[in-house]
């Protein structure tokens, strides 16, 4: 398993998997992409206790189940996360063969590491409920996308988008894309703004209708290219200050919606005027 050791620093180490409970899968880890969260934590610019187990983007293979699984069989390909503790399960799936285990961000963990996701590993064990199949014919980096892409579609439900809706996605970063390509899903329209010469063609070449504000007030450059005065939806992908206030100046007068989509560190400051 990769741990992250110190900042700037990682070792793969050697260690026992928990025992497999009845309804839990043994997935051989295919593939797992890194978090801008996780690289966050080696650079040192979010703080964590370590060693510091990681990994929550992964698509595996099961090659053993518990004797009370019952939506998979060995071979399947899944997905899938550790994003809700037993606390936030319906009561019915809130058992001890069932729940989530428990580990920690901030506290060390029984096994004497910190952090609550281990599947930059060789093998995973995963409860069934958590568990959700993959097709076989996607190509495993974009399998293990799910997980970030599940984040978006979620803040996204959230926000009640409407084919009518015209929507401001400010970042184009791998998570202020997925936020823009799901909301075209929806049918509304969309722009996005972005200020890095390679994050806005990439945008562009996915038919997303990116506005270059490098070196220009966003204010004013954004309404006068998409011809939008206040936008109905506003979606925040950078985590800094100055994207906070960019989306309140941008959205609509009256019944506007903004997702803070975005995690930052250090932490946003955020100031509303009545």
């Amino acid at each position: 398993m990769a741990v992250i050791e110190d900042y700037g620093k990682m070792k793969i180490v050697e260690c026992d998997l928990p025992p497999m409970r009845s309804k839990d899968l043994l997935i051989k880890i295919d593939a797992c992409n890194l978090c801008t969260s996780e690289y966050g934590i080696y650079s040192g610019v979010r703080k964590a206790g370590f060693p510091y187990t990681f990994g929550h983007e992964w698509v595996g293979t099961v090659v053993e189940t518990g004797d009370e699984v019952t939506r998979f069989k060995k071979g399947d390909r899944v997905v899938g996360c550790y994003e809700y503790d037993a606390e936030s399960l319906p009561a019915q799936l809130a058992d001890s063969s069932t729940a989530p285990r428990k580990y920690s961000f901030t506290e060390m963990n029984e096994d004497g590491f910190y952090g609550r996701f281990r599947a930059c590993a060789d093998y995973l064990v995963q409860p069934e409920v958590c568990t959700f199949t993959m097709n076989k014919d996607l190509d495993i980096s974009e399998a293990a996308f799910l997980e970030p892409l599940a984040t978006v579609c979620c803040g996204i439900k959230r926000l009640q988008l409407k084919p009518t809706d015209k929507v401001l996605v400010i970042g184009a970063g791998t998570m202020g894309i997925l936020n823009a390509l799901v909301a075209k899903a929806y049918g509304s329209t969309v722009f996005q703004s972005e200020m890095m010469p390679k994050k806005i063609e990439a945008a562009r070449q996915l038919g997303i209708d990116c506005i270059d504000v490098d070196g220009k007030d966003p204010i004013e450059e954004i309404p006068k290219v998409s011809g939008i005065q206040g936008f109905d939806v506003v979606i925040v992908a950078v985590g800094v200050s100055s994207a906070y206030d960019q989306a309140f100046k941008l959205l609509k007068q009256h019944e506007g919606k903004v997702l803070f989509f975005a995690a930052g560190f250090p932490e946003p400051k955020m100031s509303i005027s009545q």
